[in-house]
């Protein structure tokens, strides 16, 4: 069975990326086609001959996906499948014409037993993690469980995106160490996320040694690399993981210089002397607003001005490279502003 992914933006996602490698590891087939990339873009699709569309969809191109949807749907009577943050939470995109199918979550395990069942011809209404348009009728299935255990997923297939040069030249590549957050800030997705799978585990960590076999495997597969982004909202979250990956990270022949994401309040001298150590060159910190109250009352994140103060100060001393802050406000008292950037 053979699936197509269509996709927005220019550049790799690791939903699709991590779907492929599983499918392509349970001998099914999967290609990915990029709009502003083709001349005809539904053309090269439908000369694929594809059992199955995919779209991976954010809020905001759910119109652009019922476009492209009813164009394929001219050429091919195929099942058209949406996934991504967007469907996630708005299921009811279900009801769009020309969408038969929507995938909620992580969603490795419920494509792999949606392609299963196609290959076989088994009945599809009741996967869990699918939302299933079929003869006129909804079928409206529960959500799938969470993965347990990030390590047995195979890496995400990046060589999927191997057509198009823009990966061929990359020389900093994202890799994902963890998936869900034990915080529920206003703002983030993650506060939704944890009511929808409530009684799960919602925050899980792949194990050092996997993380240091992908970057072995990517240093490999690609001799362009030159940094990593760590694509993790806190590397900190656990300490004794934390203490673990800097160890081993920095005995790595030559570490790769890596970006790293941590709240505030996980910054200590201590963590940031590691992660000079393991070669960390930048450090984002999360302020969405120089206003105490607004992050406090409004944003739900309870994190003082002088802890931020604090924590840039530290990163500051223990780093040579950068710091920066990602902030919404144009102006603070405070004089948060002046931490968007720091180089020394």
């Amino acid at each position: 069975m053979k699936l197509v992914f269509i996709q927005r933006l220019s550049l790799s996602y690791f939903g699709i990326a991590y779907i492929s490698a599983v499918l392509k590891k349970h001998d099914h087939s999967t290609d990915v086609f990029v709009e502003g990339l083709h001349g005809d873009l539904v053309k090269d699709i439908c000369k694929t001959k594809p059992d199955i569309v995919g779209f991976t969809c954010i809020t905001g191109d759910h119109q652009w996906v019922a476009r492209r949807a009813a164009e394929i749907k001219k050429h091919l009577n195929i099942p058209i499948m949406v996934g991504g943050p967007h469907p996630t939470y708005f299921p009811d995109m279900i009801e769009m014409e020309n969408i038969d199918i929507i995938a909620r979550g992580e969603a490795e395990n419920i494509v792999l037993e949606l392609m299963d069942r196609l290959q076989t011809r088994k009945e599809i209404d009741d996967i869990a993690g699918l939302w299933i348009k079929k003869d006129g009728k909804i079928y409206k299935n529960a959500i799938a469980p969470l993965i347990k255990d990030l390590d047995i997923l195979p890496f995400p297939d990046r060589d999927i995106y191997g057509k198009y040069a823009f990966l061929e030249k990359e020389t900093e590549f994202s890799v994902c160490i963890s998936r869900g957050c034990p915080f529920s800030c206003s703002f983030c997705y993650n506060a939704s996320k944890k009511k929808m799978y409530f009684g799960q585990k919602i925050v899980r960590k792949r194990s050092v040694n996997n993380i240091i076999s992908e970057i072995k495997f990517l240093r490999q597969r690609y001799p362009n690399l030159k940094s990593i982004t760590f694509n993790d909202d806190n590397l900190g979250l656990d300490s004794k993981w934390f203490n673990e990956f800097c160890e081993k990270y920095s005995r790595l022949d030559s570490p790769p210089p890596f970006i790293a994401s941590l709240r505030a309040d996980f910054i200590n001298e201590e963590r940031a002397k590691k992660l000079k150590k393991a070669n960390c060159f930048c450090v984002t910190i999360g302020l969405e607003s120089g206003n105490i109250e607004m992050r406090k009352n409004i944003l739900k994140k309870n994190i003082s001005n002088e802890t931020y103060l604090l924590a840039a100060h530290l990163i500051k001393e223990n780093e040579e490279h950068r710091i920066c802050v990602f902030c919404r406000a144009k102006r603070s008292k405070w004089g948060l502003k002046h931490l968007c950037l720091i180089k020394r």
